[in-house]
This record gives C-alpha cells, sequence and structure tokens, in this order.
C-alpha cells in the first residue's frame, strides 16, 4: 500500500505495482513516472517545502518517502532484495532519466546517493546493470553546476579559470568583445616623415 510519512494511504496496494511489471520484468516506464511525480509533489506539500526552492537535502528526504512507498518490498515477503522491481538495464536506466527529469523539475542537483535511496538499490548492483550510470549522474551534475555558475558574473569566471573549454570559450569571446576593428590607412592616409636637412 503506497502512504506517505503519516502512515495516510496515498494510492493503490502492490498488486497495482506488480501489474506494471511486463512479462520480460520490464517496468511500465509511464506508470512510475507518473507515480512518482504524484508521490513527490503530495510530499512536497506534506513537508511544507517550496517547490521552487527546494535543496538537494529537501529532494532526498522526499525521495526516501518515495522508495518507502512504491520501491520498499513488503515486509511480509521473504526477499533479499531492497527494491520490489526485478534488476535489470532497461528497469534502472529508466528510473535514471525519471530521476534525473526530476532533480532538474526541482533544481537539485542529482547524485548516485539520492538516487540509489529513491529506488532501493545500492550503487554497486546499479553499476552492475548500467555500467555509465555513474557518468550519466556525474555529467549530469556537472551541467546542473555549470548552468547555476552561468547564473552569475562570479560564477562565469570562476568556470572560466577553473574549465578550460569554457575557460577557452570564455577568453575568445572577450577578445572578440573588446577588439575593435581598425582600417588600414590609405597612402594618401598617411603623414609623411618629414626629412632632415
Amino acid at each position: 500500500m503506497y502512504q506517505n510519512h503519516n502512515g495516510a494511504r496515498l494510492m493503490g496496494d502492490i498488486m497495482e505495482t506488480l501489474q506494471n511489471i511486463d512479462s520480460n520484468g520490464n517496468i511500465d516506464t509511464t506508470y512510475y513516472k507518473n507515480a512518482i511525480n504524484e508521490l513527490i509533489e503530495r510530499y512536497i506539500i506534506d513537508f511544507n517545502y517550496d517547490a521552487g526552492k527546494m535543496t538537494s537535502n529537501n529532494l532526498h528526504a522526499v525521495c526516501l518517502q518515495v522508495y518507502n512507498a512504491i520501491f520498499k518490498p513488503d515486509k511480509n515477503q521473504f526477499t533479499n532484495k531492497k527494491s520490489n522491481i526485478p534488476y535489470n538495464k532497461h528497469n534502472i536506466q529508466a528510473l535514471i532519466n525519471i530521476y534525473l527529469d526530476i532533480a532538474f523539475k526541482y533544481n537539485c542537483l542529482p547524485s548516485m546517493f539520492t538516487f540509489s535511496r529513491l529506488v532501493g538499490i545500492d550503487d554497486e548492483t546499479i553499476l552492475a546493470y548500467v555500467t555509465d550510470a555513474s557518468s550519466q549522474l556525474a555529467k549530469n551534475r556537472q551541467a546542473y553546476i555549470i548552468n547555476r555558475l552561468n547564473e552569475s558574473s562570479i560564477g562565469v569566471v570562476t568556470l572560466a579559470n577553473n574549465e578550460q573549454s569554457i575557460g577557452l570559450m570564455y577568453n575568445r569571446q572577450n577578445i572578440i568583445d573588446h577588439a575593435t576593428v581598425k582600417q588600414s590607412l590609405s597612402v594618401n592616409e598617411l603623414v609623411k616623415i618629414p626629412q632632415r636637412e
């Protein structure tokens, strides 16, 4: 049963989750995306968070509640897994994409730590199925940081000093902005140099 942090029922039951997994063990991505987004919006209200000013810590707290509501196995089932979805590349990649959408929607820094807590799958297992999961999250972290730094002039200078490709672009643009185009003088415009006698 999906519950909020106060124990109130939110939606469906565990059978609804199991029905959204096909015969190959792949999750219904649309169902999970909608369920996760609905729960996050409800938890933001429950926790009195401002959706426009979410912090990474707020998102982490909300993701833990989503884990408890959707991914945590029923305590009456004997399992050694910490997530009730089948572990496979399709499922983990789909959930990474959903998580990245959520992190950027709420302007929060994506991390393997928070993603792992959202779905209940440890980092090593995630990397066993999606070998570039860590680099995907790292690239998105970098993109997030660069976007945030580009919002201020100090951030732009920081990027220019620390990121070679951005520094080169910044310097090139600075040179272009400050360069003045000067026309060559014609022969008639040249000042004659006085001759000594």
